[in-house]
C-alpha cells in the first residue's frame, strides 16, 4: 500500500513500521470511513490491491460530494473482489440526537 511519497506521508510512523506491508487499516483510512459513515472489514481491506488501498487512502473525503463518491468507489472495488456490500451507518450529528 505504502508505495508511493503520497500514501507515506499519509500513514503515520509508527502504523508504517509495525505494517510494512498495509495489512491492517492505516488510522488515516479509519478517519475517512469515519466521516464518510462506512464500515468496512479487515478482510475486506486485505482483499484489495496495493493499488486499491493507496487509492483509499488518498481519496478525499471533505464535502458530501467526495464522500459519496469516496463510498462509490470503494464499494466498486470491494464488489470487483468479490466483497460484501459496504455497511453503511447514520452519521451522529445534533439532529439524529435530538
Amino acid at each position: 500500500m505504502r508505495d508511493t511519497p503520497d500514501a507515506r506521508e499519509r500513514v503515520l510512523g509508527f502504523e508504517w513500521a509495525a505494517d510494512p506491508e498495509g495489512k491492517f487499516i492505516p488510522l488515516v483510512v479509519r478517519m475517512k470511513f469515519d466521516l464518510a459513515c462506512v464500515r468496512i472489514h479487515l478482510a475486506d481491506w486485505q482483499a484489495l490491491s496495493k493499488r486499491e488501498r493507496q487509492v483509499v487512502a488518498q481519496a478525499p473525503v471533505g464535502d458530501p460530494t467526495a464522500r459519496n463518491h469516496f463510498v462509490a468507489t470503494l464499494q466498486q472495488m470491494l464488489t470487483a473482489v468479490g466483497r460484501a456490500n459496504i455497511e453503511q451507518k447514520v452519521a451522529v450529528t445534533a439532529k439524529t440526537v435530538a
